[in-house]
């Protein structure tokens, strides 16, 4: 099956990270965040993918034009403004041949859901569409788009509701499976009073005719919203990382290593350091002399003072 990424956001919520990287290529313990999506998507049975990415992001094309880890075909296309799904996909379609998943650059599911939703597709018959669905606090209701059920069938989408207008407290999340019947509403689609084209439009036009889009409720999701966001995911990755990576040669006299840890390249650390457990050192970072660092990311070029006692950190 086809895998299309949207990887055209600029993550304001994580800058400055996002000043110098695209958000697809924020680091998840030396792989961008995007890697990771679709590492896990080939894991779940998708053969080949299509990005949709900004043209002014040289960056992800060089990332994906030139890594290896990707057991699957690449193709990339572009957005050339950020105006919603529905356009990103718009942006897509002539390449997009048969059935395919639609995930958002930065949405990781467990692998028990990523599987469930490939199989309750193949035998769920002619139905235009999967939506994968969590459960979402009041207070966040204005970010996501929120479905009515019955039973499983998706009846009614409403995109970013208020508080108050919401029809239920149950989320859609950046993770689809379609059909190409999709393809035929995005021109459809208006600008919204955002400022984009929502693909929850498009849906709730498949709906209104008639065609099926079932809800599979998710055991959650992980993904990247804001700088607390990133610490959590590398911590989930450490979590499931029982020994060191590293990749750096360490001469200063003194440093400890406390596994897990992740060092790229290039990184320099200075004597009398403590470091670890779960401490992601990106390429080109300085640790200064008698550091001691715990669940913490110093990203690339970043440095940290002599005597720093850091948990819970990102230094940027």
């Amino acid at each position: 099956m086809l895998g299309v990424i949207l990887a055209g956001g600029k993550g304001k919520r994580l800058q400055p990270i996002t000043k110098s990287r695209p958000k697809a290529l924020v680091p998840i313990l030396g792989k961008p965040i995007i890697a990771r999506v679709m590492e896990s998507l080939c894991e779940a049975g998708v053969d080949k993918f299509l990005i949709v990415a900004n043209p002014s992001d040289d960056q992800i094309s060089a990332y994906l034009t030139t890594q290896t880890d990707i057991p699957a075909p690449i193709d990339i296309v572009f957005q050339e403004k950020p105006l919603g799904m529905a356009n990103a996909l718009l942006c897509a379609a002539d390449r997009i041949q048969g059935d395919f998943i639609l995930s958002a650059c930065d949405n990781l599911v467990s692998s028990r859901d990523r599987h469930n939703i490939l199989s309750t597709w193949k035998r769920s018959g002619p139905i235009a569409g999967i939506l994968s669905l969590i459960p979402v606090n009041q207070q966040d209701l204005s970010r996501v788009g929120v479905v009515v059920l019955d039973n499983t069938r998706v009846t009614r989408i409403v995109e970013k509701p208020t508080p108050e207008s919401a029809p239920s407290l149950i989320a859609s999340i950046p993770l689809y499976i379609f059909s190409t019947k999709i393809l035929e509403y995005l021109d459809l689609v208006q600008l919204s009073p955002r400022g984009e084209y929502e693909l929850q439009d498009a849906i709730q036009m498949l709906i209104d005719d008639g065609f099926i889009i079932q809800g599979l409720h998710m055991q959650g999701r992980q993904t990247v919203n804001n700088l607390d966001d990133l610490l959590k995911l590398n911590i989930h990755y450490f979590d499931r990382q029982s020994g060191n990576i590293i990749n750096s040669e360490i001469t200063s006299p003194n440093v400890q290593i406390i596994p897990p840890v992740y060092i790229e390249a290039d990184v320099d650390i200075e004597s009398d350091c403590t470091i670890g457990p779960r401490v992601f050192l990106e390429r080109n970072c300085q640790l200064g002399a008698d550091s001691i660092l715990s669940n913490t990311i110093v990203l690339a070029n970043a440095s940290v003072p002599p005597s720093s006692k850091l948990h819970n950190r990102i230094v940027k």
